[in-house]
């Protein structure tokens, strides 16, 4: 099979429209408001946040997504695990040998 017979790629764009970026945007900023209460209740479990009320938890993020997919349509889903301090991206450089820390 040549380049010009394979399947085209799909005219969707692979990026989130607005509306998706905005939604997931305003539940961060829910996350990071209720961050604390959220320790309290949930540390080392992965939540489901919309509109800043938690939907439903779990320690397994896998169990979590079926759970929720399973009861209805696919849609944007916020799901977040809560931690004390949230993971750095370490990135190296070979030719450099820097590491940078990007912030989350």
């Amino acid at each position: 099979m040549t380049l010009a017979q394979s399947t085209p790629i799909p005219s969707a764009s692979v990026y989130p429209s607005l509306e998706i970026s905005a939604y997931m945007e305003r539940q961060g900023t829910y996350f990071d408001q209720m961050k604390e209460v959220l320790l309290e209740q949930y540390e080392n479990q992965y939540i489901w946040l919309e509109e800043g009320a938690i939907k439903d938890f779990d320690v397994s993020h896998e169990a979590l997504v079926l759970r929720i997919y399973g009861a209805g349509e696919p849609k944007p889903l916020f799901i977040k695990k809560v931690v004390a301090i949230e993971p750095s991206l370490i990135a190296r450089s070979p030719k450099q040998w820097t590491v940078l820390v990007l912030p989350n």
